[in-house]
């Protein structure tokens, strides 16, 4: 068997882990380390999913709102790489949710 790139192998199972859930049931103000970051198209338009880690080490996903999925957008490469994000739910304001990223 050949070696496997121990960073590769990590990528390949966060990308094809993660339970997806909604915005509204993650922790407010609780930053949650950002481990892939990917485009997709669902059947309201592209956006963006992403992965992180919870404190008990299970992958979960969210799908961003677009206004955020655009911003993430020029980030991907870097979220993928290895940068450290967090992403942190503030709550709602009115009908939005209110996210922050933070590095």
């Amino acid at each position: 068997m050949l070696p496997v790139d121990h960073h590769l192998a990590l990528a390949f199972r966060n990308i094809s882990s993660g339970q997806v859930v909604q915005i509204h049931s993650l922790t407010q103000h609780h930053p949650y380390p950002v481990v892939n970051a990917r485009r997709v198209t669902t059947q309201y338009g592209p956006t963006v999913l992403l992965t992180f880690r919870t404190d008990t080490n299970i992958n979960i996903q969210i799908y961003l709102p677009r206004r955020y999925a655009d911003v993430v957008n020029d980030d991907i490469n870097d979220i993928n790489t290895g940068k450290n994000y967090n992403l942190i739910y503030i709550g709602k304001t009115g009908s939005a949710y209110v996210l922050h990223m933070e590095l």
